[in-house]
């Protein structure tokens, strides 16, 4: 109550169970909030494209890549340019390799928690909450800086005491973690999104980079997708604080 005259604009006060939730500096509801379960959208976007034959599942290596002027050339693959959507692993092929990614190693719990069923709502308190139903929740997310990458998705007890220390920030009722994921973001500058095509005359603008969306890629993924696309397609500008080009 002492924040009400302090919300963010289209928040509303707060009504919680704390019996179930710790709330003791209150706190606000955002209504319009939501989440996008990524597997499942993936896969109906996999669907998608292979129902146009535009999907097609190769392990592509950058060094096989032929680029002149006419266009760039893959095995039997000819195409006007190649964009490179890589992830945490965007810089490890020829073209990218002077980029200088500060990628984060995160992990997230799966979990029954019965007491908290009820809850419909995600829960943000050094943490997050993401209820999926019948009293199953899904919990996180930690942030490492320092890893190996080949233990790059490997779960570890750290990890998973570490999301359990911001549930006990969170929750009054107790939970049973039923299993555990490690992922990488891929971090460039702060985790802002870095696209544009190389800078090198000699590639003849051909070879392209997407990347750095860090844990923001479902909110402005397609923003800056669509205004890639736009510059590729009708040579539209690209802003200035993302472009390739003009910050490295």
């Amino acid at each position: 109550e002492d924040n009400d005259g302090r919300l963010p604009a289209g928040a509303i006060p707060l009504e919680i169970d704390r019996s179930i939730f710790r709330s003791e500096e209150g706190g606000f509801e955002m209504p319009g909030a939501g989440w996008l379960d990524i597997p499942r959208f993936l896969e109906c976007t996999r669907q998608h494209l292979l129902e146009r034959t535009a999907w097609a599942i190769r392990k592509v290596n950058a060094d096989e890549i032929e680029v002149n002027t006419t266009g760039v050339r893959w095995k039997n693959v000819k195409a006007d340019r190649v964009i490179f959507c890589q992830g945490w692993e965007g810089n490890r092929n020829r073209f990218f390799d002077w980029i200088p990614f500060r990628n984060a190693k995160g992990q997230i719990l799966d979990l029954l928690c019965p007491g908290a069923a009820q809850e419909t709502r995600i829960i943000n308190r050094a943490g997050w909450l993401l209820p999926l139903g019948d009293g199953k929740f899904r919990a996180g997310a930690t942030y490492e800086w320092d890893f190996e990458p080949e233990n790059a998705t490997l779960n570890t007890v750290k990890g998973c005491l570490e999301v359990e220390a911001k549930l006990s920030g969170m929750l009054r009722v107790p939970w049973t973690v039923t299993g555990q994921k490690a992922a990488v973001r891929p971090v460039i500058r702060e985790s802002r999104a870095v696209i544009g095509l190389h800078p090198a005359p000699d590639l003849w603008r051909r070879v392209g980079f997407f990347n750095g969306l860090g844990s923001k890629g479902v909110l402005n993924g397609p923003f800056f997708a669509r205004q890639f696309a736009a510059h590729l397609v009708e040579g539209a500008p690209i802003e200035e604080e993302v472009d390739l080009k003009r910050n490295f």
